[in-house]
């Protein structure tokens, strides 16, 4: 085989993998917004590069972080970056709001075959990268949420998957929703990360 044909296969071998990064990443269900604008921008804005950076340091530890900031300062941006690394290193990848997940488990749960429950809690499981968006806007009087996103973060950090979650809300009353088995594992695998910067709609 000479010098050409070997260039030939390694061309074909990269047009291959560019076509899986991208089948991964159309899957990851980010917002058309932020992904139209990863899509659009070839570098990250410097009051996010940071974070971004952090997060990027830890892919594949099976780390949990908790970003919290004020509307409009780049989380679920920052997230949409993360996804797109993730996918582009041919690691699957998932974002999702913690209202939209828990509905998909209630709806779940009424369903007459336990196994639906089953499959629908395996299923966020499985992605490497798991982005959890709007912690905090979901409320349930009942201890269901707290529990099953404690035991889904538990069986994540158990298969080394890696899982951001991001809300609006201050430090503490973080904390407290989060619940302290959730802080735990934060503490041990990852961290909480305050961002500031200016407004995402002013980029």
């Amino acid at each position: 085989m000479d010098g050409e044909q070997i260039q030939k296969l390694r061309e074909h071998d990269e047009n291959l993998r560019k076509m899986k990064c991208e089948e991964l990443w159309r899957a990851c269900q980010i917002p058309l917004l932020h992904r139209k604008f990863v899509e659009a921008r070839t570098k990250v804005e410097k009051d996010r590069k940071e974070v971004l950076d952090t997060l990027i340091f830890a892919l594949g530890t099976g780390f949990i972080y908790g970003i919290h900031a004020d509307n409009d300062k780049g989380k679920t941006q920052v997230g949409a970056w993360l996804c797109r690394i993730a996918c582009n290193r041919g690691k699957s990848a998932m974002y999702i709001r913690v209202a939209d997940l828990f509905v998909g488990l209630h709806a779940a749960i009424t369903n007459e075959h336990g196994s639906v429950l089953e499959k629908a809690r395996a299923d966020l499981c499985i992605p490497c990268l798991l982005v959890l968006d709007e912690f905090g806007k979901y409320k349930s009087d009942s201890t269901f949420a707290p529990q099953e996103l404690e035991n889904i973060l538990d069986k994540r950090h158990t298969s080394n998957h890696d899982t951001l979650i991001l809300t609006n809300l201050r430090l503490e009353p973080f904390r407290d929703r989060l619940g302290p088995g959730i802080c735990s594992r934060i503490k041990d695998g990852g961290g909480f990360i305050h961002m500031d910067g200016p407004s995402f709609r002013g980029t």
